[in-house]
């Protein structure tokens, strides 16, 4: 990360009212702005035309769907590409809010990654979540004026979610398309998943084809490995936090064959559901 020196440093108390943590701007950017820092996190999203960063003496382009990370010490400027129209949703927060997220979310390898890369972290999320998180933002406007803390937990709930699904979430290899996120995303519902590959492949909305060579490209596995695989995961993460019998279970996962199942379930984890269950289940609390 680069050194402060003498650029201006701007203060998130500037852009807040008094005790507030985090503050929303749907910004343009235009002309030349001035390299500054923070005492605060930054994340960037996108929403039209291309932004210019220049960051610890590198230049980076962000087209539109396009995040960016900034970390206080980060020495920065924005503006656009091209000098035509380029917007984007800005969201600033304190240090402490990133501090109590790191402990909400828990230490990982990808939020290290972002703490120290020697450049403001970005990220290049697919069409339908980059729409997602805009939706998400845009929804901060739906807050009823004046209710501060209502409006505080929804920026709150916000930050962590742009985090998570911008630059924690492990996504599909560059190069896979577009549906490949919506539908990984959409097949964890338990409806879709008991339905199975039907639903994987209606959903989709491309040729089965397409859909096998789109898995193998991006995932490593065939379709069916991979509804297998998520199918027992589902499993074995409700015989672990619920009551419900392991035959309902096993049937709400979409195995229709419990002998099956439990097949399938020892050679992947080398124990029976129900040794499963002994060894993790999670008591409600209270119970």
């Amino acid at each position: 990360m680069g050194s402060s020196g003498t650029v201006p440093k701007l203060c998130l108390s500037d852009y807040c009212p008094p005790g507030e943590e985090a503050h929303f701007h749907l910004a343009l950017a235009e002309g030349f702005a001035e390299p500054h820092t923070h005492d605060f996190f930054e994340i960037e999203l996108v929403v039209e035309g291309k932004l210019c960063i220049e960051v610890n003496g590198l230049v980076k382009i962000l087209p539109k769907n396009g995040l960016m990370f900034t970390r206080p010490e980060d020495i920065h400027c924005l503006r656009s590409a091209d000098q035509s129209p380029c917007r984007f949703m800005n969201l600033a927060f304190s240090p402490v809010l990133m501090r109590d997220l790191d402990g909400f979310l828990g230490k990982s390898a990808s939020f290290e990654h972002l703490m120290k890369s020697p450049v403001s972290p970005m990220a290049m999320p697919d069409p339908y979540t980059a729409q997602t998180l805009r939706h998400r933002m845009e929804g901060l406007a739906a807050v009823p004026a004046g209710d501060r803390e209502r409006y505080r937990c929804a920026l709150r709930l916000l930050i962590a979610c742009v985090m998570v699904d911008g630059f924690l979430v492990k996504r599909p290899a560059d190069g896979c398309p577009a549906w490949m996120n919506r539908l990984l995303q959409d097949m964890q519902r338990q409806p879709f998943l008991r339905e199975g590959m039907t639903a994987l492949q209606r959903l989709s909305g491309v040729h089965p084809d397409s859909v096998s060579r789109a898995f193998k490209r991006c995932l490593g596995i065939t379709p069916t490995a991979w509804l297998q695989e998520t199918r027992l995961n589902w499993f074995a993460n409700r015989l672990a936090h619920s009551d419900e019998s392991i035959a309902e279970l096993a049937l709400d996962a979409g195995f229709e064959n419990l002998s099956h199942c439990y097949h399938l379930f020892r050679t992947r984890f080398s124990c029976t559901p129900g040794q499963h269950r002994k060894m993790n289940r999670i008591r409600p609390a209270g119970g």
